[in-house]
């Protein structure tokens, strides 16, 4: 049975990012969205997908956690290429510091929409850097390393 509270925090998401101006001018629409079943290891997640008239794809997880700790993960995919990387491993291979935890809602402050909101503004603030859009409007592709944190 999902958690309510997930659901109503899953739905404000879904709507912040169907309104992102940077997905807007990607040309890259809502598809789908999948509820992700909790596991031993994990908890409910909500995937929304968006994808565009060219192949570039974006998934968005959200992870809400009981704790108040929610979090994103996000990857970018070429259907064209064949290749995906994530957010937080190109961000890292472009200098940006503390990556993990700007992904973790606990990272702001304020209510729940307090801290979303102000994560919805870092990510439209990196979904708006040149070269990340040129990615997501299919001009340009990265070939970036998945980071197995010593898990490999």
């Amino acid at each position: 049975m999902m958690n309510p509270s997930a659901v109503e925090k899953a739905n404000l998401v879904k709507l912040k990012l169907m309104s992102l101006d940077s997905f807007k001018k990607a040309n890259l629409g809502f598809q789908k969205e999948e509820y992700i079943e909790p596991t031993d290891l994990l908890g409910e997640g909500f995937k929304f997908w968006f994808s565009g008239m060219h192949s570039i794809e974006v998934s968005v997880k959200f992870n809400p956690i009981s704790n108040g700790n929610d979090n994103f993960t996000l990857f970018i995919y070429s259907r064209k290429i064949g290749s995906d990387f994530c957010l937080d491993d190109w961000l890292k291979i472009h200098g940006e510091e503390n990556v993990i935890d700007a992904f973790r809602l606990l990272s702001y402050s304020g209510s729940f929409s307090d801290r979303l909101d102000a994560f919805f503004i870092y990510l439209e603030s990196i979904f708006s850097m040149p070269e990340l859009m040129n990615i997501l409007s299919g001009t340009e592709w990265e070939d970036v390393p998945f980071d197995w944190a010593g898990m490999k």
